[in-house]
């Protein structure tokens, strides 16, 4: 049985107080982002402003105490917001092109399109669509920032790349239970591939845009391949955007 001494003598204060706020920022962000969107969708479930106000909830958790704390404490973690090259960008668009044709396949499936798209409109006008690309890119932005900046990036420093990696895609992974077991199965390689894109580029832009592209078109493309639902102009002015909060019953 090891000692308290031996407890005292492992603790680094400037490596292990900077892990300890660093975690304790992407958790206490998420579970306010979690349980926040969760009362959203409560009183009105599928309707746009509970699915984009949970959004921006997210990024407002997850974004902004971290990138002060960043700013102020550890301003080498904002090394992740440098401009990226164009490789990485390439290499990004490959991915998304190998990646986009089996997103298709699945938003054929019944298991997809249980979960989206998730603003659950039967008629996407092009202001709804602008909206949620808006509402996806806000969220991703900050999402990115603490799931690869913070948790791969800022990690892998003080445990190590691959340890980073494997800590990273985990809460990666668990961040998505509600989203069934296929979903939860894909975020591994997933959660793996957005971090090295990350780390290896040491830019957060690849896996942003790449993050976004699919995510978009997940939404998107359940709506293209649901018979209920459908693209076009709108029925009437702002409707389809700006529909009430259901009452709960």
């Amino acid at each position: 049985m090891r000692s308290l001494s031996q407890l005292v003598e492992a603790w680094d204060p400037e490596r292990d107080l900077t892990l300890a706020v660093l975690l304790a920022l992407v958790s206490v962000g998420y579970v306010l982002y979690h349980f926040g969107a969760r009362a959203l969708h409560e009183r009105g479930p599928g309707t746009v402003q509970a699915v984009v106000g949970g959004r921006l909830l997210g990024a407002i958790a997850l974004g902004v105490p971290s990138l002060l704390w960043a700013g102020l404490a550890a301003p080498e973690l904002l090394d992740v917001w440098r401009p990226p090259t164009g490789a990485a960008l390439g290499l990004g668009a490959g991915l998304a092109l190998l990646l986009l044709p089996i997103l298709w396949l699945a938003a054929g499936g019944k298991a997809h399109r249980a979960h989206y798209p998730q603003i659950r409109a039967a008629r996407w006008t092009p202001g709804l669509t602008a909206l949620e690309a808006g509402s996806w890119a806000v969220y991703l932005i900050a999402y990115e920032w603490c799931f690869r900046g913070l948790l791969i990036c800022g990690l892998a420093e003080a445990i190590g790349l691959w340890p980073a990696l494997l800590a990273g895609t985990a809460l990666y992974v668990l961040a998505h239970l509600g989203k069934g077991l296929g979903e939860c199965l894909a975020c591994v390689p997933m959660g793996l591939l957005f971090g090295v894109l990350a780390w290896g580029s040491r830019s957060l832009w690849p896996p942003i845009l790449l993050h976004l592209c699919l995510a978009l078109a997940g939404n998107l493309f359940a709506v293209a391949r649901d018979p209920g639902r459908s693209f076009g102009a709108p029925t009437q002015a702002g409707g389809e955007i700006f529909a009430p909060i259901p009452k709960p019953s």
